[in-house]
């Protein structure tokens, strides 16, 4: 009953903002064509996300008395790690869009839930974007005109970029306004039901798996330590994988996650992981 009320009492103190639809392309466009122009190591393709929706954040708390304090929190909420296959992006960036909008607009809603939500979407997503344009679209489009351009033809040449493009330009134009409407209708359901922090929590959950799995996919430490003794040589990397495979990996990700929470600077982490690494790989500690 008392997000019924919430909800229906959303709007009592300023007069709800929907995002134009002038707005919203002109950051689709902005999003979708810059999407890959400014990559880092520590955070994706997070700039061009935080670039494409600052325009909403201005416009949806325009003439506010708390509008910079309000966008600088929206702008901060875009700025964890962000990685995901370019035409499903856009519909994630929607679908945040929408949440972002309902927020603006009073709606009980978490940063932490559109954080969450985010970063649970952009691993599935990116797995069948990939599946579906990397993996089998594109090359069916480099089959059927590879013959023409190994012949020389410019037409071929064409052909093929134009079908390795057809399908993601038509899942980010399509997917875009259904995207949108799923993160407004999301949000209503949600707190009509009274089911918001059950699906924060779920999505939080979700993430941890997320980035849980893309750090076993990116972070590998591996000792060459050997012990030798007048019966048998002791590999110690050999001991670890037969009894707790890939702890060492583990335990760094949870030792820089515990820096990162003390606030130590990205720049150091990195500098300091590249001296740690050649002091271990010159003393032969680390490495193969």
């Amino acid at each position: 009953m008392e997000n019924a009320n919430n909800l229906a009492n959303m709007t009592s103190s300023q007069e709800p903002r929907k995002v134009p639809k002038s707005l919203l392309w002109k950051c689709f466009f902005k999003f979708a064509f810059f999407h890959h122009c400014s990559q880092s190591f520590d955070r994706g393709y997070v700039n061009s996300f935080t670039n494409a929706i600052a325009p909403i954040f201005r416009y949806l708390y325009e003439g506010r008395p708390d509008a910079d304090e309000q966008i600088r929190a929206g702008l901060m909420r875009t700025r964890n790690y962000y990685l995901c296959e370019q035409s499903f992006s856009t519909i994630v960036f929607a679908i945040i869009i929408g949440m972002e909008e309902q927020k603006a607009n009073g709606a009980e809603i978490d940063g932490d839930l559109i954080v969450a939500t985010r970063a649970s979407m952009m691993g599935p997503l990116s797995g069948l974007g990939d599946a579906i344009n990397g993996s089998t679209l594109r090359q069916i489009a480099i089959a059927i005109t590879l013959p023409y351009c190994l012949e020389g033809s410019v037409f071929g040449a064409f052909m093929m970029m134009a079908g390795m493009s057809l399908a993601p330009c038509l899942i980010a134009l399509l997917g875009y306004p259904r995207g949108y409407r799923l993160g407004n209708e999301f949000v209503l359901k949600l707190l009509q039901n009274g089911i918001m922090q059950k699906v924060a929590d779920a999505a939080g959950i979700m993430a941890m798996f997320i980035m849980g799995g893309m750090s076993s996919k990116f972070v590998s430490i591996t000792t060459s330590l050997v012990f030798q003794n007048k019966y048998k040589e002791i590999n110690i990397q050999e001991m670890i994988d037969s009894a707790i495979p890939g702890i060492l990996t583990i335990g760094a990700v949870f030792i820089y996650y515990w820096l990162l929470k003390k606030k130590v600077k990205i720049s150091h982490l990195t500098i300091g992981t590249m001296v740690l690494g050649i002091i271990l790989s010159v003393f032969k500690i680390m490495g193969h």
